[in-house]
């Protein structure tokens, strides 16, 4: 890869913004066409067409925990997650991600650029993506080969409403060249405004399952919500293959399951109830 054209969908609007991504970073060539959508990437020949075997996923993370709500004005991290199955080595990547209102084409909160990224603007649009080709979080390209990228972000003020993120993620094999084997993808979520008061949302949170450290290193803790009873608990890699399972029989339980490196879904089934998280192995 040495030049790729990547193009993020923003949803407020149904606008698109087309950027030149270099592998040392830039999107200042880019333009915006709010008119017509264009076909998508492309790369000198490649065919401009999203590829569906590079896996993407968007969280909103409150600390440990994945939200699907925002409290206006607090801090959040985007953990941008990206998973190669195409069959290609594909070591090196970069990405682009916004924030913005899901009514109109306007910024919505802050984005701030985490290491070996930068920020930049286009027509009024904030854009964080990769300063340079960056390396996967696991794998060394192949299939299961993971790249992740963790943005910090503060919510947007009251009365901001449905937020959109959206994403691309640019999985590179590396060679300096332009060719085809060089793999695109898009996603987008909406995260909605939560109204409720932060200790009442607190207390919501007791419902929940918690996973922490998050990423963790070769062990963590799951906390069970007070009610809970007896628990079976099954860890899931990030292509759907059943990992680990474990029956609890406490609140509280240290886990030390002897993965390799990658994102995982914890899914604990208690009382005909099914709690559903995600950790970050390191």
């Amino acid at each position: 890869m040495k030049k790729k054209t990547l193009t993020i969908i923003l949803l407020a609007g149904f606008s698109w913004v087309c950027l030149e991504s270099f592998s040392t970073g830039a999107g200042a060539g880019a333009g915006m066409n709010a008119t017509d959508s264009p076909s998508g990437c492309s790369c000198h020949g490649v065919p401009g067409i999203a590829t569906p075997g590079i896996n993407m996923s968007i969280q909103v993370m409150n600390g440990n925990s994945a939200v699907s709500s925002y409290i206006p004005g607090n801090s959040y991290t985007i953990r941008l997650t990206g998973t190669n199955t195409t069959g290609g080595s594909l070591p090196r990547f970069g990405y682009q991600l916004t924030a913005t209102k899901t009514t109109g084409t306007a910024n919505a909160g802050s984005l701030s650029a985490p290491s070996g990224s930068h920020a930049i603007s286009i027509q009024g649009i904030n854009i964080i993506e990769q300063s340079s080709a960056l390396m996967p979080f696991s794998g060394t390209g192949g299939n299961g080969t993971q790249y992740v990228v963790n943005i910090p972000w503060t919510a947007p003020a009251t009365g901001t409403g449905n937020v959109s993120l959206a994403s691309v993620i640019n999985a590179v094999n590396n060679n300096g060249a332009f060719d085809p084997d060089d793999k695109w993808n898009t996603t987008s979520v909406t995260i909605a405004e939560d109204g409720v008061q932060t200790a009442v949302s607190e207390l919501k949170n007791e419902n929940n399952i918690s996973v922490y450290p998050n990423p963790a290193n070769s062990s963590f803790i799951l906390n069970l919500p007070q009610s809970a009873g007896p628990a079976e608990v099954y860890i899931i890699n990030s292509i759907g293959q059943l990992m680990r399972t474990y029956s609890v029989h406490k609140n509280s339980t240290t886990f030390t399951p002897d993965l390799p490196a990658g994102l995982y879904h914890i899914s604990v089934i208690s009382n005909d109830r099914k709690y559903v998280s995600q950790l970050l192995i390191q």
